[in-house]
């Protein structure tokens, strides 16, 4: 069932595209353009998931929120994103370090609540661990170029659905999203 496209570019030079059946791509990845995050209390970075991914890249480049509610990713399935039965930990590297539990999504630093001046860079890589019952697992080391600190998550989350969309938004969902990029690739 898989397949191979030819392409003639002369009479003597071919390109050569082999796909599996499910349109999975044999190499490389599918990369979403970049999605902004300077508007809405929720920004969508993965909305074109394939149905084939098993591991996705998602990149943050100078991501901001307006307020002090938690950043977090959140994943959700057909039936909308979820916000509860995230597990696993985030951690903030300060002088002190900070520790916080994951329950209501994959939160970007360890701290209790955000500065509105956070700006955080970095990558998160999310991993099909369980396709029976649609388990994800995040890990994911992200900087704040506002305070100088380093965060590290990780974590898992068995989705209800087939993963279809992430999106990044905050604890309280009121902050605005206003400073930044995202962009998500998607593998088999």
């Amino acid at each position: 069932g898989d397949r191979v496209l030819l392409r003639a570019k002369s009479t003597i030079l071919f390109t050569v595209h082999p796909r599996k059946k499910d349109g999975a791509p044999i190499f490389g990845g599918v990369y979403q353009a970049e999605v902004a995050t300077t508007s809405g209390t929720s920004v969508t970075i993965g909305s074109a998931i394939p149905s084939w991914a098993k591991r996705i890249e998602i990149d943050l480049i100078g991501v901001s929120f307006s307020g002090t509610s938690a950043v977090m990713i959140r994943l959700g399935g057909a039936g909308g994103v979820e916000a509860a039965g995230y597990s696993g930990t985030s951690y903030t590297a300060e002088p002190a370090g900070t520790v916080t539990g994951l329950t209501v999504g994959f939160r970007l630093h360890g701290l209790a609540a955000s500065a509105a001046t956070d700006v955080v860079h970095g990558r998160l890589t999310l991993h099909l661990e369980d396709s029976t019952d649609n388990t994800w697992t995040c890990v994911g080391s992200l900087g704040n170029s506002a305070s100088s600190s380093m965060n590290f998550v990780a974590g898992s989350k068995a989705l209800s659905d087939v993963l279809t969309q992430i999106v990044i938004t905050t604890a309280g969902g009121v902050d605005t999203a206003d400073a930044g990029v995202a962009r998500m690739r998607a593998y088999p």
